[in-house]
């Protein structure tokens, strides 16, 4: 992972990531329900959200915890500008690559569709975790955008995608952490576009673009040449919410 053109990407789409996140603000609901739902009783005093991009998933947790402290992280200066405006609170930043940053405790570690711009999502998951007593997120596993790296394939071309997590990945490993609370669920949200070039803008407009084998014009000419007509693709959302908090604390 080259964290400085993903920075570069994130700061471009900083203004236009709002219109494009709808999937992406889907995500933060269903977090906040999760929570709601999972632990009804806790009162996080503190907050951190990783990766927090524009700020969505913070500005509805203020609604649900009103006397929570937050602190919001990306690697984009640009995305914590834009969320310090869009919440309506006091807040604390750090702005850094989370898989660089060593973070105090918290009582709660938000992240939603985040983690799977780390180099080793699986050891940025168990870091996060021991920063926490609640961590729960949303992260891309596999076959997510599977379609977009057929096409390459099949053109014999460098694949684009990111290696994403299986659910299997991601489970054992939290499984083998001291918890006392552990649910997740996964979901697919559906992508169609009229050509494979409307993709690309919105990928682009999400800060999405970064691809690990770099970016090859002569390669995205060929894609568009040889498949013109519609795309359709997918995201596979897998959500975790894993606890230490002794359960007895929680009533549960």
């Amino acid at each position: 992972m080259n964290s400085n053109l993903i920075m570069q990407n994130f700061d471009r789409a900083s203004h236009s990531y709002d219109s494009a996140s709808a999937i992406q603000k889907e995500c933060c609901h269903y977090m906040v329900k999760l929570i709601k739902k999972e632990l009804p009783r806790f009162h996080p005093t503190s907050i951190l959200d990783v990766g927090t991009g524009t700020g969505y998933l913070t500005k509805l947790l203020t609604s649900e915890f009103p006397e929570s402290s937050y602190t919001i992280n990306d690697i984009s200066q640009s995305m914590i500008d834009k969320a310090t405006l869009e919440i309506n609170k006091e807040i604390s930043t750090m702005q850094g690559d989370m898989d660089e940053l060593n973070f105090p405790q918290f009582d709660m570690i938000v992240s939603s569709m985040a983690l799977h711009w780390s180099s080793d999502p699986k050891r940025l998951i168990e870091k996060l975790y021991s920063f926490s007593q609640v961590l729960i997120f949303s992260i891309l596993i596999q076959p997510s955008l599977q379609e977009w790296n057929e096409m390459f394939l099949k053109l014999e071309l460098s694949s684009p995608g990111l290696n994403y997590l299986s659910c299997e990945d991601i489970t054992s490993s939290i499984l083998a952490l001291e918890h006392t609370h552990f649910v997740f669920d996964r979901y697919d949200f559906h992508l169609q576009f009229d050509t494979p070039r409307t993709f690309m803008k919105y990928m682009r407009n999400l800060g999405s673009q970064y691809s690990p084998v770099g970016y090859n014009p002569h390669h995205v000419k060929k894609i568009l040449k040889n498949f013109p007509a519609g795309f359709s693709s997918k995201y596979s959302v897998f959500f975790g919410l894993v606890s230490k908090i002794p359960l007895q604390q929680l009533g549960m």
